[in-house]
């Protein structure tokens, strides 16, 4: 059941939404169990799509992080903004360095295949 989004956005940015991070999952890239987030949903997947892999949830089962099996590309999603303090936030920046090295991954291929074009 999602979470109701309570108190003001000042209070909702402070890491205090802790989450289990699947050790084996595609979000574990910080190597670390537990998440501290800034969660600020009010909303959440209550049903996963067939290839929707749930890789995290916080204490109350609401799903934090997901991937998608099989995607061709970075497909990988949180309900934390892990853009804010990522700077001090070694969680953030693993996730932003996993999707930059997949957006250079991807930039390659796309100029091999427009040269061979």
């Amino acid at each position: 059941m999602p979470r109701p989004v309570i108190g003001i956005i000042g209070n909702q940015y402070t890491q205090d939404d802790r989450y289990e991070v699947h050790a084996s999952g595609r979000v574990n890239c910080a190597a670390v169990a537990q998440v501290m987030t800034n969660t600020l949903h009010g909303q959440g997947i209550v049903e996963p799509g067939a290839r929707v892999v749930i890789d995290g949830h916080a204490p109350d089962d609401t799903p934090e992080a997901i991937y998608i099996d099989g995607a061709p590309g970075f497909a990988l999603g949180v309900q934390w903004h892990p853009e804010w303090n990522a700077a001090n936030d070694p969680v953030s920046r693993a996730l932003f360095g996993a999707f930059g090295d997949a957006a250079r991954i991807w930039a390659s291929r796309s100029q091999t295949t427009r040269r061979s074009a």
